[in-house]
């Protein structure tokens, strides 16, 4: 049950990742 706050947390971190390296691409 302790894992699933640090699931989601783990899930969301890599998409904000993600994002920032397609607006840097996008923006390059």
């Amino acid at each position: 049950m302790a894992g699933q706050p640090d699931n989601w947390v783990g899930q969301a971190v890599p998409r904000l990742e993600d994002a920032a390296l397609l607006t840097g691409n996008a923006r390059f």
